[in-house]
């Protein structure tokens, strides 16, 4: 299913690649960024999952963290630079934004679960894939009502 997303996700990438608009090389960037946030988001749900050591998790958690951060950065910049597009294009990026949001307090949220209770760990790190879910839909939307632009 991981794959699936992955491959959706990436022909709408592949998509937009090829604009040179400031706005949809943002949005493309959200994209791909989102992407890699999910194969790690997976690789965590892995780690925590197993006996594996709370440090393992925790670093695990960290990565989350960091890939989401560099979400929430492509998405800031894509709001600055489709600005001035259209609204359904600006409210994807804002939902989106949200979502990503939604996601890091989810998977920080975890950063202490983890600590206590293997069983809120893995409900953190689950609720953060499903807000990155939502990120991702969000996101292509954004591809398509940005590209409207054109």
């Amino acid at each position: 299913m991981l794959k699936l997303v992955v491959l959706f996700s990436l022909f709408f990438v592949l998509d937009v690649a090829s604009a040179k608009d400031g706005c949809l090389r943002e949005v493309e960037a959200a994209a791909v960024e989102v992407v890699d946030t999910g194969v790690e988001v997976a690789k965590t749900v892995k780690i925590c999952e197993k006996n594996s050591s709370a440090a393992a998790c925790a670093g695990s958690v960290g990565k989350c963290l960091s890939d989401l951060s560099k979400v929430a950065d492509d998405l800031e910049l894509a709001a600055t630079d489709c600005g001035g597009v259209n609204t359904t294009c600006a409210q994807d990026i804002t939902e989106a934004a949200q979502e990503v949001s939604n996601a890091e307090t989810a998977i920080a949220a975890a950063v202490t679960d983890c600590k206590t209770s293997k069983k809120k760990c893995f409900t953190d790190i689950v609720h953060g894939a499903e807000f990155l879910g939502n990120a991702t839909k969000h996101i292509v939307d954004a591809v398509k009502a940005c590209k409207k632009k054109f």
